[in-house]
């Protein structure tokens, strides 16, 4: 209960759609513009247009391609457009010639002010706060605020950055509401096709597959090196590999998931609250050196990050050094039955560390690299005693023990 509890308040605060900040000068734009040039086309992407009616002068480049001028006597309109996204706000930078100011429904739009559109278009005219007819205004730069749609694109939905051409995966609806209701695979690829534009896809956005009870399994492409908040939260029967690229997954992101074995990406360095809570039939986890927090509590999710994991039995702990890990991060595994297995010159560390000594079996990671030869060296079955770099190890019927009696293999 706790968990719902949460998300119904954060709800009012995370919404699945995307938002972009285009900053641009008229100099970024036209650097190569003579005086003179005209452009009624100011800036033009796949999400956003911005151009002037082409009677006179308008939309002519002067200072050397610092200005996009526009003038009142030719019954400017500088028209803002936005396709699968809607324009939040929209300021200008600008110099005025004649008393020259921007005007957006009625209202004098001095620069660098903001005007707050909340539409799919926009329109600004010129006037003049004086007596002369011909204001004129010289624009510099702008700053447009848009939050872009969700595009769909095969089976899934995307969130397109036209600037750096990633892609995003998200949401059909967000929070348990028949999210993607009756997939049962997915298949991410490494780039999609918009437009006739190629977008890499870099992330798993927030709540992505959120409830999504009848996913079964999915292929994430090593292209991807983001998961968001909560992206597979209650994929109940999911299993899936984590890609080695990626270096971030947001809380909870794989709550109550089918996991077996889990292998934390070397370059992560924080293992959210919750992010493999209640995986209760995880078996094996690596974690690699990279590490050096796992948290508890914290934010959306009350829960460990590996709480609730009651099956695990091995944890193979590259760290050096140990994680600062949360009071709870592993609780609900059996400290008493899972193996911790760590770098044999971190063992006193480990030992003596907060939650780490909890784990009544801590074993050298090295004895873990001569499993391989022990199974290697088993002959028909039988009882065997091999010793590994100084090690010894015990084979019976097919499975490795240490010389304590844990399995090892």
């Amino acid at each position: 209960m706790k968990r719902i509890f949460f998300i119904i308040v954060t709800m009012l605060f995370i919404n699945s759609i995307w938002g972009a900040v285009l900053s641009k000068s008229v100099k970024d734009l036209f650097p190569n513009d003579p005086n003179g040039t005209q452009e009624p086309i100011l800036y033009s992407d796949d999400y956003l247009t911005i151009s002037v009616n082409a009677e006179g002068n308008n939309g002519k480049v002067y200072g050397n391609g610092t200005e996009w001028r526009i003038y009142q006597a030719n019954n400017a309109v500088v028209t803002i457009t936005a396709e699968h996204a809607t324009i939040k706000t929209v300021s200008f930078t600008y110099s005025a010639s004649n008393s020259g100011v921007l005007f957006f429904e009625e209202n004098q739009l001095n620069s660098g002010n903001t005007a707050t559109i909340n539409a799919t278009s926009a329109e600004f005219g010129v006037g003049n706060y004086g007596d002369a007819f011909n204001g004129q205004v010289r624009i510099k730069s702008f700053v447009v605020v848009c939050i872009t749609e969700k595009v769909p694109i095969g089976d899934l939905y995307y969130n397109l950055d036209g600037t750096n051409k990633t892609a995003e995966v998200t949401c059909e609806h967000c929070f348990w509401v028949d999210n993607y209701d009756g997939l049962t695979t997915a298949n991410i690829p490494s780039s999609v096709e918009y437009k006739s534009e190629t977008y890499n896809a870099t992330s798993i956005g927030d709540w992505a597959f959120n409830g999504c009870k009848g996913l079964t399994s999915i292929e994430i492409p090593n292209s991807v090196t983001s998961i968001g908040y909560g992206a597979f939260d209650g994929c109940n029967d999911l299993t899936v590999t984590i890609p080695n690229r990626v270096t971030n997954i947001g809380g909870g992101a794989f709550f109550g998931c089918k996991l077996i074995s889990i292998t934390i990406p070397e370059g992560m360095t924080t293992i959210e609250a919750a992010t493999f809570a209640h995986c209760t039939q995880l078996t094996t986890l690596t974690i690699p050196n990279s590490v050096t927090t796992i948290k508890g509590s914290s934010g959306l999710y009350r829960y460990g990050a590996f709480e609730g994991c009651t099956s695990l039995q091995k944890i193979y702990n590259y760290g050096q050094v140990p994680a600062n890990v949360y009071s709870n991060t592993f609780d609900g595994v059996d400290k008493m039955r899972c193996t911790l297995y760590v770098p044999q010159n971190s063992i006193d560390m480990y030992k003596n560390a907060a939650v780490w000594r909890d784990f009544y079996y801590i074993e050298p990671l090295e004895c873990v690299t001569a499993i391989e030869d022990v199974v290697d060296n088993k002959t028909n079955g039988e009882n065997a005693k091999i010793i590994k770099d100084g090690q010894l190890f015990i084979l019976r019927r097919e499975k490795v023990y240490s010389v304590t009696g844990q399995e090892v293999r």
